[in-house]
């Protein structure tokens, strides 16, 4: 009898810690879902107030638009990129994209402008009137002197001579006839667009984080964690959050922004990509909660209708605010559990790499959005879990960046 009691008693203690255990997980989840949306509204906050002092708008012209050309480096072809703090070089592209450095205005020592291949330097870091660049005319050639005569002065040879170029003066001496130096031949722009072995990430000149120069709306919430690397927003949307980076990629899957453990997690930028040079593919992650929390309602973009008026995606770095346009929208396996799934390809390289990558899109996609897309533009790629075809599921949403002087409707 003393047997069947204890076995009873047993019996009832168990049942009551299951009953807890069943209990507590739901209460755990609704406390952690309200402080992970109580902390990243008040994030939200502290950006949107700092915008509006600095009177930030949300209009095109606020944001970096993409180079209409997709240069292979972050500065336009014969343009003098801005002096980088503490002097150093800046690299400068050259042939068929390699890069030479030339000196900036903080480094010591001259500087050249880069004004066409007649510049010379000019005192103080200013450059030559525009009037500069026009073409010189041919000097006129002098003809040899007559021994005994006098030279003659040659009407209107004033207007021809100018130091430092090369120009034969009046009076040649008779021992030396002095040999124009050929003018440089500049340097094709190399297009990305029409090389099959264009190494595109390594060619773009390396970007690193100035934190001088990161915008004001994140600088008080980079202070908080410094593994922010930018800010996602989707207008009319929940997607409103800050997005972070860890070199482990795991850790955020389970703490919220400040570290703590949090079953809803962040939105989490691949560790492979790098947000400020960038890297062509900017692939970011999170979690399909139930809630609708962080990707939950990402899925919404299967239908054409809603990708109709939610087409533009914001995702600022750190130093820079950037628009993209949504092009296609799939549903796929996740390639690490099932070789057939979507390839995210964080870090292409190659044209071909490229073109393969976005004919795998092209033949997935839901709906054809009209949006066009080629190797060289910049990517960024929005993905969460989706079971409702298969246990190792994804919903992807790609977008590309808006590119110079291109308006979407």
């Amino acid at each position: 009898m003393k047997n069947m009691k204890a076995l009873k008693v047993l019996l009832i203690v168990i049942a009551v810690v299951c009953i807890g255990v069943a209990v507590s997980y739901p209460i755990r989840y609704k406390l952690e879902l309200d402080s992970n949306n109580s902390e990243l509204e008040d994030l939200s906050g502290m950006r949107m107030r700092v915008m509006e002092a600095q009177h930030v708008g949300r209009v095109a012209d606020e944001w970096e638009p993409a180079p209409a050309e997709n240069p292979l480096s972050e500065e336009s072809p014969g343009e003098t990129p801005p002096p980088m703090e503490g002097g150093g070089e800046t690299p400068l592209p050259i042939g068929d994209g390699g890069a030479a450095s030339i000196p900036t205005e903080a480094s010591e020592g001259t500087p050249i402008p880069r004004e066409g291949p007649m510049a010379t330097a000019v005192p103080g870091g200013t450059r030559p009137p525009a009037d500069a660049a026009t073409p010189l005319p041919t000097p006129l050639v002098t003809p040899p002197p007559v021994e005994g005569a006098t030279a003659t002065p040659i009407p209107g040879i004033e207007a021809f001579m100018l130091e430092d170029v090369g120009v034969a003066t009046r009076t040649p001496k008779p021992t030396s006839t002095p040999t124009p130096t050929p003018s440089p031949t500049p340097s094709p722009t190399p297009d990305r667009s029409l090389r099959d072995d264009a190494d595109t990430f390594k060619d773009k000149a390396k970007i690193t984080l100035d934190e001088s120069r990161i915008l004001p709306e994140l600088r008080d919430i980079y202070e908080l964690n410094h593994d922010l690397v930018g800010w996602l927003y989707i207008e009319d949307t929940n997607i409103d959050y800050p997005v972070v980076q860890s070199d482990d990629g795991k850790f955020y899957l389970k703490h919220d922004f400040y570290g703590r453990s949090n079953a809803n997690g962040q939105i989490i930028l691949e560790d492979k990509c790098d947000p400020y040079t960038p890297s062509y593919n900017l692939v970011l992650s999170g979690h399909h909660m139930n809630s609708g929390a962080m990707f939950g309602r990402l899925g919404y973009y299967k239908d054409r209708d809603y990708w109709e008026t939610h087409k533009i995606v914001e995702f600022d770095t750190l130093m820079a605010r950037k628009r993209y346009v949504v092009f296609a929208a799939f549903y796929s396996a996740d390639y690490d559990e099932h070789e057939e799934g979507f390839r995210y390809s964080a870090d292409i390289q190659y044209k071909l790499d490229a073109d393969m990558w976005l004919a795998e899109i092209q033949k997935n996609k839901i709906y054809d959005t009209g949006i066009k897309a080629e190797f060289g533009d910049e990517f960024i790629t929005l993905t969460t879990c989706d079971h409702s075809r298969r246990h190792d599921g994804r919903f992807v949403v790609v977008a590309r960046r808006i590119r110079e002087g291109e308006s979407i409707q």
